[in-house]
């Protein structure tokens, strides 16, 4: 099962970045502003938030199988249109926004499908349809032991929750720097060091290893090093280095600490609800947090198309935005189970 979710989050990365590098070149070809980059860019995560809280309240009740299945074929099938819809940006990029709406709606199924599965899988003694102990006489759509309501969820005790805000908050935190990061990378190294598309490519592959071995170690130093993730930022924010190895490093850095978050509101969000209420309560903060994160890659177009692209501004309120959401964590999380 962890072998399977790798791979199906490895196709939706896949699907996701490959923007961030295919928009290089058509910002060239086409001659789009930071602000039409952005959003381009912001798109797909407007539509991961159009799907998301339903995909949460649906991760208690359908099938995780039929659920991710579906899932990857829209993002697929949307992947697979969108160089058709490039054809045209030309004379208007619609086409283009809605692929890349679809491609994020079918991608918001992926991770509280993925929390369901995890939440029923890792403690031995939970038995559940499509668990370790599947019924042979259950059918494939959905449990006739597990209806939910949407009226039975805890909405009020959700939104009372100090947990559920410190969930929040810090996925808020970590999307603002995540989503941009995704779309302007490579632009960055475009832009401030004149590097093409190949280039650019390889300059993200050590930060990439470093988000695999920052969501690797986190378990046993993340309240450690919460501080550094900001602080890499803010050495960038100060000074844009001279040399294009040296800017890696920072956003390598950042990159790294980022994917802390797998010791910190991921397994929050563990803590927090059992099998039934995971997959909504990772919906209903993962909504917000999306629509911020979708902001900051559209604010970032807007922030360079007016700063003359001053890139010390976009890495100067990243590293605020990441400093707040760790004070706000701390603050308001407590690890006791609220949700059943």
């Amino acid at each position: 099962m962890l072998g399977l979710l790798w791979l199906t989050a490895c196709l939706s990365a896949t699907d996701r970045i490959a923007m961030s590098v295919a928009i290089i070149p058509m910002a060239e070809e086409f001659q789009f502003t930071d602000t039409t980059k952005g959003s381009i860019s912001s798109l797909l995560s407007f539509g991961y938030a159009l799907v998301i809280l339903p995909a949460g309240f649906l991760a208690g009740q359908w099938s995780p199988r039929l659920r991710m299945a579906s899932g990857i074929a829209l993002w697929s099938l949307a992947t697979i249109g969108t160089p058709l819809t490039i054809v045209s940006a030309a004379s208007s990029i619609r086409p283009l926004l809605i692929a890349r709406t679809l491609v994020g709606a079918g991608e918001s199924i992926l991770l509280p499908t993925s929390t369901r599965l995890l939440n029923e899988w890792t403690p031995v003694n939970e038995k559940s349809r499509d668990s370790p102990t599947t019924s042979k006489e259950g059918n494939d759509l959905y449990s006739n032991d597990n209806q939910l309501s949407i009226k039975d969820a805890p909405w009020k005790e959700i939104i009372q929750s100090k947990g559920a805000w410190a969930i929040f908050l810090a996925h808020s935190a970590k999307n603002w720097g995540n989503f941009m990061a995704s779309a302007w990378t490579l632009m960055f190294y475009s832009e401030q060091y004149g590097i093409g598309v190949r280039g650019s490519a390889w300059l993200s592959i050590l930060p990439c290893v470093a988000g695999v071995v920052g969501g690797i170690v986190a378990g046993t130093s993340a309240d450690a090093n919460w501080a550094t993730n900001p602080l890499s930022l803010g050495l960038l924010a100060w000074h844009i280095p001279e040399q294009a190895w040296a800017a890696q490093l920072y956003v390598a850095v950042n990159i790294g600490f980022l994917c802390f978050n797998s010791a910190g509101y991921d397994a929050a969000n563990h803590k927090k609800s059992g099998p039934k209420w995971a997959g909504l309560l990772y919906s209903v903060t993962s909504l917000p947090a999306v629509l911020i994160g979708t902001g900051a890659t559209y604010l970032t177009g807007r922030i360079l198309d007016a700063s003359g692209q001053d890139w010390s501004l976009v890495f100067g309120l990243n590293a605020l935005i990441y400093v707040l959401g760790a004070i706000s964590f701390i603050i308001l999380y407590d690890s006791g189970k609220e949700f059943e």
